[in-house]
This record gives structure tokens, sequence and C-alpha cells, in this order.
């Protein structure tokens, strides 16, 4: 292997398909501007109407009418997107998919929490979510009542300390999907009826590519509902990336409600189903394959592992956001120039 430093710049380098793109001065004034005439608004909005959404919904539970509870939700769901940025959908092919099989998988491209918000107003999936969620004031019960699977994700890797010196950790590993894979099966088996919500890229990404997809949530050979999420309109370079990845969320949320508006675009795709004689890696591969087309990106082989390498990096003091923008912005400006 190469030095430690040599280490770090090929974390970088690997991690930059993860990275957001910094805003230009005019898109940063635009923020400046609609944060101080909008943010304080949309932010009395979000408060105010989760204060009643989630009253609402709190007394529903304790009384046992928990479908009339999540409903209430599912209308706040639509003021969640309006509250960060999000003031209209376009809702494409919407033929393809509106008869959906009593069990089945939806997938998508993940973006961020845009799409996890739209599938929760639009059909109330399952979902499959990191265990600590479930410990979640609220939200945990929430997550509960709609059926969400809750896995342990852990990585372990070496770190590299500012000396320049290995150091094991955490971070960078991949994560073991054997438990996933069998809360999963477990869940298909046990109800009858099922639509369970995945991102088989297994993170967010800055929207550029589709990442390889896990085969885990295949494995039950359901039927799948694809769809393509896109922000429409988003100028990368110039206006405020909203990608959720590599970013904290409360300043990113913060940032999304400073904007005059965001256009999300959802693509439905029809209803695929296993082939005869089909494994779940070749199904997780069409579906990968059909997906990357209808969003007209490329796969790259990037996993999560490479999202905690290159937060490692920043995290342990080897680069800083503003140099990891720059990066960015130098990278576009080449591709601009091609």
């Amino acid at each position: 292997s190469g030095s430690p430093m040599e280490d770090v710049k090929s974390r970088i380098e690997k991690g930059l398909v993860f990275a957001r793109y910094p805003q230009s001065w005019g898109g940063m004034l635009t923020t400046g501007i609609f944060g101080v005439l909008l943010m304080p608004i949309r932010l009395l909005i979000f408060i105010l109407t989760n204060l009643i959404a989630f009253s609402i919904w709190a007394v529903l539970s304790h009384l046992g009418f928990v479908p009339a509870a999540l409903f209430v939700l599912r209308l706040q769901a639509r003021v969640w997107l309006w509250c960060l940025g999000v003031w209209w959908i376009q809702e494409k092919n919407l033929k393809s998919n509106i008869v959906l099989p009593d069990k089945c998988v939806f997938v998508s491209n993940h973006l961020g929490f845009h799409e996890i918000v739209w599938f929760f107003m639009k059909y109330r999936p399952s979902f499959v979510a990191k265990a600590g969620v479930a410990k979640a004031p609220m939200i945990g019960v929430l997550t509960k009542q709609i059926g969400t699977i809750f896995v342990k994700r852990k990585v372990n890797a070496t770190k590299i300390d500012k000396a320049g010196e290995r150091r094991k950790g955490e971070g960078g590993g991949e994560q073991k999907s054997s438990s996933v894979t069998s809360e999963i099966l477990q869940a298909a088996k046990g109800r009858k009826m099922m639509h369970l919500c995945i991102f088989p890229e297994g993170t967010t990404t800055n929207g550029e590519q589709i990442l390889k997809f896990r085969s885990g949530g295949f494995v039950p050979l359901l039927p799948v509902a694809p769809f393509v999420f896109k922000f429409e309109g988003y100028r990368r370079g110039i206006d405020f990336d909203p990608h959720y990845t590599t970013v904290g969320a409360v300043g990113f949320a913060f940032g999304l409600m400073s904007q005059p508006s965001i256009g999300l675009s959802v693509e439905y795709l029809p209803v695929q189903y296993p082939l005869d004689g089909e494994t779940p890696r070749d199904y997780a591969n069409r579906i990968q394959t059909l997906v990357a087309k209808a969003s007209s990106l490329p796969v790259v082989s990037q996993t999560y592992a490479d999202k905690k390498a290159l937060e490692d990096v920043i995290s342990d003091g080897h680069l800083t956001y503003p140099a990891l923008y720059e990066i960015q912005r130098v990278s576009l400006d080449r591709k601009n120039v091609k």
C-alpha cells in the first residue's frame, strides 16, 4: 500500500461523487436575500403546522386510530416539502405503475430526504432505517407505525490522524447486509400486504451518478416499482445544492428554506417482475440499469464506505469543506470547458 497521505488523496478522489457543489456569488446573494425574506416565514409555518399536526397525530394514535393519524401526517408532508423549498412537483409517466401489486418494493435513486417525504406522502410505505431512528422521540413511534425495518449500520476501517499515521477506527468499511436481508425476508413472508421503500445505492450522492445497487432488498424477489427523482431547474455551481450529502442537517435545512423555489420531478417507471431463474443480484443489476438509463446518469463503483472515508478525512483535519468546494468548483470549470 502507499503512504498515509497518498491514501488520503485517494479517499478524496473516490469521495468526490458524494461532494456537493458550491454556489456562485450571485447564488449566495440570492440565498442571503431570500434567507431574510422567506426563511423566517417558512420556519414559523414549519413549527406551527408541525405542532398542530403532531398533536392531532398523537391524540389519534393514543385512541387507536393509527390510519387516521398517519393520514394527518401525510397531509403535513406536503407542508414539509414546501417549507424545504419545493414549490412544485412534476410527476411523469404516472400511468406506468398506477396499479401496484399487494406486495412490492419501491426503488429509486437517493438525493436526500425530499424523496423520502414524497414516498411517505404518496404511498405511506415501510422503510429500512438505522436502528437509532427507533429511539427518536415521536419519529420512532411514527416509523414503527408504518412498519419500518430497523438495521444496525457500523463500519470499521483504518483512519489517518493529523500526523499522517494510520490508526484503527470507525469508518470506511462496508456494512454486512445479512441482517438487513433476513429482516426484509421475514417482513415479506409475515405480511399480507407490504409496500417497502428502499434506496439500494445505500447512501446519497451529489446527483451526478448512480451508485452500484446492493442486492439485499431484492432477495425476496418481489415486484419492483422503480422511480427516478431529479431537482428541476437546479444549476450546478450557481444555485444552492439541494442534494443532501457531506453537509450538516441543520445548516442544510436552513439553506433549503432560503431558496425562492426548488422543482422536484418524479418519473414513474413500469413495474418490473423477477424473471424465471433470475438471482437477486441479477435482478438488482437489471433495475439499476433501468434507473440509470431513465436518469441519463452513469453507474459508478463507489459505496457508502467511500463516503464515510471522505467524511473521516474531513473530520480528521486533512480537508476543510471550503477546500472540498474549491475542488468541485475546479472540476466543474474543467467540465464546462470540455
